[in-house]
């Protein structure tokens, strides 16, 4: 876009022409678009809604009660209830939750816990609300239209994506933990599940040498035409393992198996379970992404220490591939 083109009104970033793929999926989520139109054009109005819904959540819960909440609170008064805290000062709330108690933060009921990254300091497990699934479903969709907008070609090729299970343990209380990048992996559409290259199962292979390996194994024979993941380090890592095992990955797409390198050591069910779907595909010398894969976009964090990984990406993947911000900045907020 021309940043110094005058502005024509937020309309124009979610346009009524485009390509046909674009124009299907702006009907198809026609209320999430008409909502963050309407949102820009009124944001105290889509403010005030948003903690109306939050208020109202939280009306006669355990944190409500202590806290003085009615349900019907301004802005001004929310602050004023509830003083700026740390989430260790908060943990024993979210401690009731993964007991199991209702109730705690929201009426609603909780369905999951999310484990955050540990980036900046110890995991965290928070709750998971139909409400707040479905505010991050609508986020994704809007995200995934402006991408089909602004590239049509992405709709010919495969989108891989690098995530972490769903689930890999459980709460005191009985309550699925997992992470959130698994978790909306999973909660998205199947027309748009059926453009990963990659199992879900491989994502959930414990080891990780073994993991990378499955994951490449898989999306090397497959036409990959976008790459995501939320820290750009990971692209790095999965471009270093490329190299590594590169003689083992072609002879394995060569012979359609996944026999060599860190899977040498499956036994054969997990072989059939794990390599179910991968193509046999003939792969050249030059390990790189790019000499593989027709590459038009690589999504992942482009902010805070994220340039630091960015500037080495184009020696890594062989070629200047236009990066996209992949949009979710935390799992404790989007």
């Amino acid at each position: 876009r021309d940043t110094h083109a005058p502005p024509r009104g937020v309309s124009v970033i979610f346009p009524g022409d485009g390509n046909g793929p674009y124009r299907v999926m702006r009907a198809v989520n026609g209320g999430v678009v008409k909502a963050l139109l309407r949102s820009l054009d009124e944001p105290e109005a889509a403010q005030r809604g948003r903690l109306a819904q939050i208020a109202a959540g939280a009306r006669g819960t355990a944190f409500a009660r202590e806290h003085g909440l009615v349900g019907t609170e301004s802005l001004e008064e929310w602050r004023a209830k509830i003083p700026v805290r740390t989430h260790a000062e908060l943990s024993g709330w979210l401690d009731r939750v993964a007991g199991g108690e209702p109730e705690v933060l929201t009426r609603a009921p909780v369905r999951s816990l999310l484990e955050t990254s540990g980036t900046t300091g110890r995991p965290k497990w928070l709750p998971v609300t139909d409400a707040w699934a479905r505010t991050v479903a609508e986020a994704q969709a809007a995200w995934v239209l402006a991408l089909l907008r602004d590239d049509e070609q992405l709709r010919y090729g495969k989108a891989l994506s690098v995530v972490s299970p769903a689930e890999h343990t459980r709460s005191p209380g009985g309550l699925v933990v997992g992470s959130n990048t698994g978790r909306m992996f999973l909660a998205q559409p199947w027309w748009v599940r059926w453009r990963a290259p990659v199992p879900y199962a491989v994502y959930c292979i414990e080891d990780p040498a073994l993991r990378a390996y499955c994951v490449l194994r898989h999306a090397l024979a497959q036409p990959v035409t976008s790459w995501t993941t939320a820290n750009p380090s990971t692209i790095l890592l999965y471009c270093r393992r490329m190299a590594e095992w590169w003689e083992d990955l072609r002879a394995d797409c060569a012979d359609g198996t996944l026999s060599r390198g860190p899977a040498a050591g499956l036994g054969a069910a997990d072989r059939k379970r794990l390599g179910k779907g991968a193509g046999r595909v003939r792969l050249g010398d030059d390990p790189r992404p790019t000499a593989t894969w027709k590459l038009r976009r690589i999504n992942c964090w482009t902010g805070g220490s994220a340039p630091f990984f960015l500037g080495r990406m184009p020696a890594a993947l062989g070629a200047e591939v236009p990066v996209r911000e992949a949009g979710v900045s935390a799992s404790e907020g989007f």
